[in-house]
């Protein structure tokens, strides 16, 4: 597992300390320069984890990401993303984003996805990820009522008819490589099915701003009648 890459990909101004920072335009903090839809310049099973943040709606051609990323990662290697929630109007008003992403839009990559459909176009997919879980991130507006258990109680029921209350989906993938992983995970999971959850970034939740410094800290709901201060 030594000398193994972790990739930033589409960091443009947000690189990370340690990890090979990556991006289609050149910057002072990039490191690496190409095409994410294209042959990514990393060996195959180079790559311990990979991270991308509001990256994957600018693509018009997403399938060429996971494909590289399937490729260059180690089995059971871990992808983590970041993109603006599909029922929310961050999904659009960029000009340059290329589609909205919702939760379900990851399960293609899910082994036996094609057959549970019925969809040919999506036979011959042959680099199979594993959504582990896919959290929405509801807004700042809406975060703080979510405070209390009885306003919890109130309010959970009706996100999903809200668009504009969730902002963000963080999505949780990692790379079956092998067919004894993807035998282990057919066995046990349905493939166009994602398990999620709805969370909250702490500073959200309770009404802050965040220092300079501090790190984004996400609460799932449902951890929240567990928490002091919260109940």
């Amino acid at each position: 597992m030594a000398n193994l890459f972790r990739l930033n990909v589409g960091s443009g101004m947000g690189w990370i300390d340690g990890w090979v920072n990556c991006d289609l335009y050149p910057g002072p903090h990039v490191d690496e320069v190409f095409d994410c839809q294209g042959k990514w310049p990393f060996p195959d099973n180079s790559v311990q984890d990979i991270t991308s943040s509001h990256m994957l709606e600018h693509l018009s051609d997403p399938k060429a990401f996971f494909r590289e990323a399937w490729r260059v990662l180690i089995p059971n290697g871990a992808v983590a993303l970041r993109v603006p929630y599909g029922g929310h109007r961050a999904a659009w008003y960029d000009l340059e984003h290329k589609r909205p992403w919702f939760a379900e839009s990851f399960a293609f990559v899910q082994p036996g996805y094609a057959k549970s459909v019925g969809n040919p176009q999506h036979d011959g997919w042959e680099w199979p990820f594993a959504v582990d879980c896919c959290d929405y991130r509801l807004g700042f507006r809406v975060a703080p009522y979510f405070r209390r258990r009885w306003l919890r109680a109130l309010f959970l029921p009706w996100v999903s008819c809200v668009p504009d209350w969730c902002e963000e989906l963080y999505v949780y993938l990692s790379a079956l490589k092998t067919p004894d992983a993807v035998d282990t995970w057919c066995r046990s999971h349905s493939p166009n099915l994602i398990p999620s959850r709805y969370v909250v970034l702490r500073h959200h939740l309770e009404g802050k701003r965040p220092k300079p410094g501090d790190t984004s800290e996400l609460i799932p709901i449902a951890e929240l009648d567990s928490i002091n201060g919260y109940i």
